[in-house]
């Protein structure tokens, strides 16, 4: 099930499989330039799942990636122009463990 609140702008994806419910809830701030995914498991199950930030292949792009426990970032500078964009991913596990590989 899908939905979508319009007051707060939070999107709900709701699911079932045989673990037991899923739900993953997003919000997008335009004032705080940010993007908040959660995903929650099944009761005390557990959530695992890979994330990944991939180098962005244009050419008109200097793109440095960065790793480290529980966390990904990206620097991207034009390089024809001035400016670019930031990019980073953090990841909390409650009662859980990260990885991180590369």
């Amino acid at each position: 099930m899908r939905t979508e609140d319009f007051a707060t702008g939070e999107v709900r994806v709701r699911w079932s499989d045989d673990a037991g419910p899923w739900m993953r809830r997003l919000f997008v701030s335009r004032p705080d330039n940010a993007i908040v995914l959660s995903i929650a498991g099944p009761g005390k199950g557990k959530v695992s799942c890979d994330i990944a930030m991939p180098p962005i292949a244009n050419k008109r792009i200097d793109a440095k990636l960065s790793a480290a426990p529980a966390e990904l970032a990206c620097h991207n500078v034009y390089v024809n122009g001035k400016g670019g964009y930031n990019g980073q991913a953090r990841v909390w596990a409650r009662g859980g463990k990260v990885e991180c590989d590369g």
